[in-house]
């Protein structure tokens, strides 16, 4: 358990609490805060891993080892939330900074996880950065042609398309696409959020149950 000077005792904490998670390239962390924004002494636990480097620029991390490092670091705090796990009623989480996974149709991890200090598309980025105007394209997109940044990830050269496959997932049919910002846009948003509320509630129901 990490130690934070600002903490509390469980005891002066006051509902609801949120569960707060923040999983970055240097470590993973997960926090017990109270309506007041105050973190809650023994409830802050950490899981550190060193990331895999290499000469060519590569800065990785396993998924499913974080995945699993998560769980279990939410575990630890809630065994020392005790009976006031049950007051948890939101989870806020912040992870990977543009970093990049690649998946398959089930949602399972097929590739490391590329952090934003991968510069193994620096070529790329030097790439991009001839074929577009930089001030241009950060003045539309907000992104900068950098190793760091998703277009260099990402980015298949011509004479690579053929390396390009079509995904196929499990949804049949033709996706109703809508505006940026539109009406029906807010509301698949809005519906996406509450099924995620959703979706943490049931999380910390069930392990809250399982500490009984």
């Amino acid at each position: 358990m990490l130690r934070e000077p600002l903490a509390i005792p469980l005891r002066e904490a006051r509902a609801p609490l949120v569960l707060a998670l923040d999983i970055g390239t240097s470590g993973l962390r997960v926090f017990l805060f109270d309506s007041r924004g105050r973190p809650v002494a023994g409830c802050i636990a950490h899981a550190d891993r060193p990331v895999r480097t290499a000469a060519d620029g590569e800065v990785t991390v396993d998924a499913d080892e974080r995945v699993r490092a998560a769980c279990l670091t939410i575990d630890a705090v809630l065994a020392r939330a005790g009976r006031r796990a049950s007051e948890i009623a939101a989870v806020a989480a912040s992870t990977f900074w543009h970093s990049l996974v690649g998946v398959d149709a089930g949602g399972r991890p097929t590739t490391r996880v590329l952090t934003w200090a991968d510069t193994r598309a620096r070529g790329a980025a030097a790439a991009l950065r001839r074929e577009l105007d930089p001030i241009d394209t950060h003045a539309r997109t907000g992104c900068v042609l950098h190793a760091s940044y998703l277009p260099a990830k990402l980015h298949v050269p011509c004479t690579k398309i053929d390396q390009v496959q079509k995904y196929v997932g499990g949804f049949r049919g033709q996706p109703t696409l809508s505006v940026l910002g539109g009406e029906r846009w807010k509301k698949q948003k809005e519906a996406v959020s509450e099924s995620v509320r959703g979706l943490a509630s049931e999380l910390l129901r069930v392990r809250a149950a399982r500490e009984h």
